[in-house]
């Protein structure tokens, strides 16, 4: 989803009242970024940002394209991502071309493989698991419900995920057993096995200057601006590949305000800052210690 489509969904009825609050703030993000960096960031990579914290915002998740690159997001958006490790997860897409309402519930599908069945994971097996609530808001927007209602002529998308598929398991089925219906599709499992070094680069973040009272509360995000390329920051951590750690890089910090919005003075009175959404970019040299300490002076 592009920014001009991000903006576009404040007019829309489709909108809910909070997420039209995150699109402000990510437009006072947008202003700030081409009032303070617009010398030193160019026009494309600006709009890469934004759209980047657009995902971290959790802005237009249900309006999203498949177009996206696995890598731009951290695994702190992936609801298939449980004990740091990755479920099996499979894209189901239900179509009707009756006209009656037809009805598809989780528990009368299953993953066949080697002769095993195994159920889908319902919402209940994830709120148990996942840390993060980013992930939580992505179960509820694509995993499949327990009962999923598909009009006449619509087409809808979900996913399931089950426990990772073994290493020796080179086909599996997905089955759909009701007490009218039996569908059983075949896929075979090609594995593609490549090994690259990436180094772990983290940082403790010294934020507190600049930073009014009463925004002790907000919250907080960070994204790597990388050889060119936006990678959104989960935990103060990252990774990056061995070969291009000399790479130029900076690192921009972002901080909104969930109270009401006002303006605040900083030292000199003249000094005024957007109180509501703050932002602060460094430079970061990821050839020091893979541990660092980054400034940030939000004014």
């Amino acid at each position: 989803m592009s920014f001009r489509q991000i903006q576009n969904l404040q007019s829309s009825s489709e909108v809910s009242s909070r997420e039209k609050k995150r699109i402000e703030q990510l437009l006072t993000v947008s202003e700030l970024l081409n009032e303070k960096y617009s010398h030193q960031l160019d026009e494309d990579l600006i709009e890469t940002i934004l759209v980047a914290h657009s995902v971290q915002l959790n802005i237009g998740s249900k309006y999203l394209d498949d177009n996206r690159n696995e890598s731009d997001y951290p695994n702190s958006y992936n609801p298939y991502y449980v004990n740091r490790r990755f479920l099996s997860t499979i894209k189901l897409t239900y179509t009707n071309n009756s006209a009656e309402v037809q009805r598809f519930r989780r528990d009368e599908l299953s993953i066949v493989f080697q002769g095993n069945t195994f159920s889908p994971h319902d919402h209940q097996y994830f709120e148990q698991r996942l840390e993060y609530s980013r992930q939580l808001d992505n179960v509820f927007s694509f995993n499949m419900p327990e009962e999923l209602v598909v009009g006449p002529a619509q087409s809808i998308t979900r996913y399931i995920g089950v426990q990772p598929l073994p290493n020796g398991v080179d086909a599996f089925s997905v089955q759909y057993v009701s007490a009218d219906i039996y569908e059983s599709t075949e896929f075979k499992v090609d594995r593609i096995d490549e090994t690259f070094k990436y180094v772990y680069k983290g940082f403790r973040v010294n934020d507190r200057n600049g930073i009014p009272k009463n925004m002790a509360q907000n919250d907080r995000y960070y994204i790597l601006i990388h050889d060119g390329q936006v990678k959104p920051i989960s935990d103060n951590e990252f990774y990056i590949h061995e070969d291009r750690i000399s790479e130029e890089s900076s690192i921009c910090g972002f901080l909104h305000n969930s109270l009401t919005p006002t303006y605040s003075v900083l030292g000199d009175s003249s000094a005024l800052i957007h109180s509501k959404s703050m932002l602060h970019c460094i430079p970061v040299d990821l050839s020091e210690a893979p541990q660092q300490i980054v400034d940030f002076s939000f004014n």
